[in-house]
C-alpha cells in the first residue's frame, strides 16, 4: 500500500506468478510492479494474479529477516531473472528496458553493517536490497552506477531505483499472441 501511494496510479502493485513466452514461470512473487500497458489475469480465490513478463517493471521480495531468509530470496530472484521480457517499446526514455526483470529484496531485519549487505548484493543476482531495521540500501550498477546508503536517504534511494525501473518505457505494444501455443 505504501508503494501504491508513492507512485502514479497508472502503475499497479500486486502479487502472484509471472510467465514468459517460453512458458517459464517465476513462482509466487511478493510484490510485482506492473507497467500500465498490458493485461494481467486475476487468479481465483484471492488477489493473486498471473502476470506477463513483458508487462513487469520490477519484482520486490519481502522478508522478515534478511540473514535467515537470504537463500530463499536468492532462489526467488533466480526464478524471476530466468524469465525474458520481449517488449516492443513505442516510447522509451534513456537506455530502455532490458530483457531481465529487476529484482529487489526488502527486509525488516538485516545486517548491522552496510558493507555486509553490499557484499551480499554484489555477489548475488539481485538488483538491490533494502534493510529497514538498519536503514541500509544497496543497488547494483544499473541503478545510478551502483549506490549504497544508510539512514533516511536509503528508503528514498530504493523508491528512486524503482522509479528508474518503471520510467524507461512510457508506452509499448506487447505481443500478447507470443503467449499462445498452438494446439498439437
Amino acid at each position: 500500500m505504501f508503494l501504491e501511494q508513492c507512485f502514479p496510479a497508472s502503475f499497479r502493485f500486486g502479487h502472484g506468478d509471472i510467465t514468459d513466452t517460453e512458458d517459464r514461470r517465476s513462482g509466487q512473487c511478493d510484490i510485482v510492479v506492473e507497467f500500465p500497458f498490458a493485461p494481467s489475469i486475476p487468479l481465483p480465490g484471492g488477489g493473486a494474479r498471473l502476470y506477463l513478463a513483458d508487462s513487469i517493471a520490477a519484482v520486490i521480495e519481502v522478508k522478515s529477516n534478511l540473514q535467515k531468509q537470504w537463500g530463499e530470496a536468492l532462489r526467488t530472484a533466480e526464478s524471476v531473472r530466468s524469465l525474458r521480457r520481449h517488449i516492443s517499446p513505442v516510447i522509451t526514455v534513456g537506455a530502455g528496458v532490458g530483457v531481465e526483470i529487476p529484482v529487489f529484496i526488502v527486509g525488516y531485519m538485516g545486517w548491522v553493517e552496510l558493507e555486509t549487505l553490499e557484499e551480499k548484493v554484489r555477489s548475488s543476482n539481485l538488483s538491490g536490497a533494502l534493510d529497514l531495521q538498519h536503514g541500509h540500501f544497496v543497488a547494483k550498477e544499473q541503478f545510478f552506477g551502483g549506490v549504497r546508503a544508510s539512514g533516511a536517504v536509503s528508503l528514498w534511494l530504493f523508491i528512486a531505483a524503482l522509479q528508474e525501473s518503471m520510467a524507461y518505457v512510457k508506452a509499448a505494444d506487447p505481443s500478447l499472441l507470443g503467449y499462445c501455443r498452438p494446439s498439437s
